[in-house]
């Protein structure tokens, strides 16, 4: 228990940083500036963004960047105003059949304020597509909860903004309020 609410503690200090992106700024935006946001989140946790933004011809990769580590992401955004309405699956489809092949991607991911059906999240998961959607990405944007995989390790950016992994998190000393 005392390493949760050392998380908790962490998280809910990192959401009151100017590092914290409430889910309310980004469902205000536009498709282009979920793009932009989605860019800045990855440079918050540490990657090299190579493109911020797709286009018409992206070929399903909206955001591309490179971790620390060198691997490269590969992201499709998909941002609606409409919260109840579900990716549509076909999305997912592309992005699997060009991510890795057309972009050379080590990590592929959807990011939406939305979510998906069942099958696609399957779909997902089968074909190791990180799936990024509302309560994801609320972790990442307000909470600075990185979701790229670390070698197990939870990614968190910590009340100053910087990115850590979790065990040089536990060995910071617990904040004080």
């Amino acid at each position: 228990m005392e390493g949760f609410d050392k998380e908790a503690v962490i998280r809910n200090a990192f959401a009151s940083t100017s590092g914290s992106v409430k889910l309310s700024q980004i469902d205000s935006c536009s498709p282009d500036s979920f793009e932009e946001w989605t860019a800045l989140l990855l440079e918050r946790d540490g990657c090299k963004i190579l493109r911020r933004r797709g286009g018409s011809n992206d070929q399903g990769a909206d955001v591309i960047a490179v971790t620390p580590g060198g691997l490269r992401v590969v992201l499709q955004c998909k941002f609606s105003t409409k919260l109840r309405h579900t990716v549509d699956p076909r999305y997912f489809h592309e992005l699997n059949g060009t991510a890795r092949q057309e972009h050379g991607a080590d990590i592929v991911g959807l990011v939406t304020n939305r979510t998906a059906s069942t099958a696609a999240q399957d779909f997902a998961t089968k074909h190791r597509i990180h799936f990024i959607n509302r309560r994801v990405l609320q972790r990442w944007a307000t909470y600075g909860v990185s979701w790229l995989p670390s070698g197990g390790q939870a990614i968190v950016a910590a009340p100053d903004g910087v990115a850590r992994d979790r065990a040089s998190l536990d060995n910071q000393q617990p904040l004080h309020h």
